[in-house]
């Protein structure tokens, strides 16, 4: 009895230390997983593909859905800004491993768009069916929440992928477009407010941001530009612009004096809302 305990005992142990072995030398490829997950969403038939083509389709209509979803226009930037950084996490390369987050993040998202896709159907059956104004609208005011919620997670979403890249792939050396379009993902996530003028001057700031992202090659802009690319090189992106006044006080005056300097370049494009 004892020998068929103590063998019992022995296999628990070596089972134990194979788990263990597979989970520090096989740990799973967040980065990799990540990729293949949203490069399936993308795909014409994915989850993103699928919400996009419904999207582009009902341009041809006489009731475009863009005309009821104002804010769809940040989803198209946001997107564009995840697919041009997204296919580098297949080139990953660092001692640890793509944060957990990033595919949480992502399958969220999925999920999100597929709500929204299916809501964009019952949308159209309502009008096909004649229903009344007030339902028609009942609709529209839940898809535009939950364009709302897409835009929080996408711009959630767009730094994780940052922040991920920043430690296995740019190594703290990004371009400046993908700096402005990282910011203008921080950003997005204060679009929206309950008033009209403040809302419009978040959007406008948004956009500006995200356009200034391809005017590098300005000559009147480069000069600040650059000066503002390499002190972001010396600071943390995500924490200068998410925790500003709290990150720069925790930093020496050279840090700081860079700080201040990227704050200040970012303010020319902050348009504020008129009382």
């Amino acid at each position: 009895m004892k020998i068929a305990l103590r063998i019992i005992i022995s296999g628990l142990i070596v089972a134990l230390i194979v788990v263990l072995c597979v989970f520090v030398f096989f740990k799973p490829n967040n980065a990799l997983t990540a990729y293949n997950t949203l490069n399936s969403a993308f795909k014409e038939d994915g989850a993103i593909g699928t919400m996009e083509r419904l999207i582009n389709e009902s341009e041809q209509s006489d009731e475009p859905l863009k005309d009821v979803l104002p804010n769809y226009e940040i989803i198209e930037y946001e997107l564009d800004t995840l697919k041009l950084n997204y296919a580098k996490m297949l080139l990953y390369s660092s001692d640890g491993d793509a944060s957990e987050s990033l595919n949480n993040k992502a399958n969220e998202l999925i999920e999100e768009v597929k709500d929204f896709t299916n809501e964009i159907s019952n949308y159209r059956l309502t009008i096909e069916g004649g229903a009344s104004d007030n339902a028609i609208a009942e609709i529209e005011n839940k898809l535009n929440l939950q364009i709302l919620n897409q835009v929080n997670l996408l711009s959630e979403l767009n730094i994780i992928v940052f922040e991920n890249l920043n430690e296995g792939y740019y190594k703290g050396c990004y371009t400046y477009k993908v700096a402005m379009r990282a910011i203008a993902s921080i950003k997005s996530v204060g679009i929206d407010n309950a008033d009209p003028s403040i809302r419009q001057a978040n959007l406008t700031s948004y956009l500006q941001i995200f356009n200034e992202a391809n005017n590098q090659q300005y000559p009147q802009t480069f000069e600040g530009a650059y000066v503002f690319l390499n002190d972001l090189w010396e600071l943390d992106l995500v924490k200068l612009f998410t925790a500003s006044q709290e990150y720069v006080d925790s930093l020496d005056e050279t840090n700081k004096a860079k700080a201040n300097y990227a704050l200040d370049y970012i303010s020319q494009f902050i348009v504020t809302a008129e009382v």
